[in-house]
C-alpha cells in the first residue's frame, strides 16, 4: 500500500542551490537567501517564527529541506551540523560534536567555490574542516582569515608546512597539536617583535607583501610567512622524547633541546635565562611552574 507523503509545512523558495561538501547550514541558508534576493536575516526570522510553522516547531533539517526543495539525504550528506546524534553520542548538538572531534568552521577557498559555480565569494562561505587547516592545498591559497585570501605559490614551503601540520594531527591527536601550535605561534610572534627572525622568513614576507605595505599585528601574511617555523616548533613541542627535555634538570638535556630549536626554527639561537623578553624563556618558566603545582587529591570519605 502506497501512502501519500506528508505535505510541506513551509513553501519552497523559487530558486534553490545545491549544498556544498561539509558546508555549514548557516552558510547554506545565506547562499539560499542570496539566490532568492532576500536578506538572510529575514530567512532566519522566518524559520524562528513559531506562528508561521504550525502545528508544532519544525526541526531545522526539515525546515531547510522544505525551503530549499533539496532531498533530505543530500542535505544530511553535505551539511554535517544538521546530522542527528547516534545512539552512543553524549552530545546532542551537532556543532559541538564536530568541535569536540577536532573540526572547526573555516572559510571556504574562493577558487574551490568558483570551480563549483559559486561566484559570489563575499561574504565568506564557511565549511567544516580539520582544526589543522590553514590553507587550500589544491589551489595554494591561504584561507585562515575572515577578510582576505592570497596565493602562496611563491612560497611553496608554506604548502609543505600545511602537510606537516596535518601529519602532526594524525600522529599525536588534534588536542595536543592545537596547544603546541598555540604555544609555537606565541613564541614566533615574540621573536618577531624583537627581530629574531630568520632570513627565510624575511624572504617569504617580501614575496607575499608589497614593498609599500605596512604589516600589523596578526596580519595573515605575517602569520603565513612564519607558518613553516611555527609547525616545525610545534613538532618539537609534541615529540614525546623531546618536549620534556627542558624540565629534567640535566644540562645535557637542555642543550639538546636548544640544539633542536636551532635546527628547526632559529639557526644561531642563543638561550639566555636572564632575557625575559625571550618567549622560549617565558614558556620554559611557565612549564616549570605548572609542573610544581600541587596535584589535588580526592577527600577521604
Amino acid at each position: 500500500m502506497i501512502t501519500s507523503l506528508a505535505p510541506r509545512r513551509l513553501q519552497p523558495l523559487p530558486r534553490t542551490v545545491a549544498p556544498l561538501h561539509r558546508e555549514s547550514w548557516d552558510s547554506y541558508l545565506r547562499r539560499l537567501a542570496r539566490a532568492n534576493r532576500i536578506p538572510s536575516r529575514l530567512l532566519h526570522e522566518h524559520l524562528d517564527d513559531p506562528a508561521r510553522i504550525q502545528p508544532a516547531p519544525l526541526p531545522l533539517l526539515e525546515a531547510i529541506c522544505d525551503l530549499s526543495g533539496q532531498p533530505r539525504d543530500r542535505l544530511l550528506r553535505a551539511l554535517p551540523d544538521l546530522r542527528p546524534p547516534r545512539p552512543d553520542d553524549s552530545e546532542p548538538v551537532a556543532s559541538l560534536r564536530l568541535a569536540r572531534s577536532g573540526w572547526k568552521l573555516h572559510p571556504a577557498c574562493s577558487h574551490c567555490l568558483m570551480r563549483k559555480g559559486v561566484t559570489d565569494v563575499l561574504p565568506r562561505h564557511w565549511h567544516w574542516a580539520p582544526v589543522s587547516t590553514r590553507l587550500c592545498l589544491r589551489h595554494g591559497q591561504w584561507t585562515d582569515d575572515r577578510a582576505k585570501q592570497f596565493a602562496l605559490r611563491p612560497v611553496p614551503e608554506v604548502l609543505q608546512a600545511q602537510r606537516r601540520h596535518h601529519r602532526l594531527r594524525r600522529q599525536h591527536g588534534w588536542g595536543p597539536v592545537v596547544l603546541a601550535i598555540r604555544a609555537a605561534t606565541t613564541m614566533m610572534n615574540g621573536w618577531f617583535e624583537y627581530d629574531a627572525v630568520v632570513e627565510t622568513r624575511h624572504r617569504r614576507m617580501s614575496a607575499l607583501c608589497r614593498s609599500d605595505r605596512r604589516a600589523y599585528d596578526n596580519d595573515p601574511m605575517v602569520i603565513a610567512s612564519a607558518y613553516p617555523e611555527t609547525v616545525a616548533l610545534a613538532g618539537l613541542l609534541t615529540a614525546p622524547g623531546l618536549r620534556d627535555l627542558p624540565f629534567t634538570g640535566h644540562p645535557a638535556d637542555m642543550r639538546l633541546f636548544i640544539d633542536e630549536v636551532r635546527a628547526r626554527v632559529l639557526p644561531g639561537y642563543q638561550y639566555d635565562y636572564d632575557n625575559r623578553r625571550d618567549p622560549l624563556v617565558h614558556w620554559i618558566a611557565q612549564g616549570h611552574r605548572r609542573r610544581t603545582l600541587p596535584v589535588p587529591t580526592a577527600a577521604c570519605p
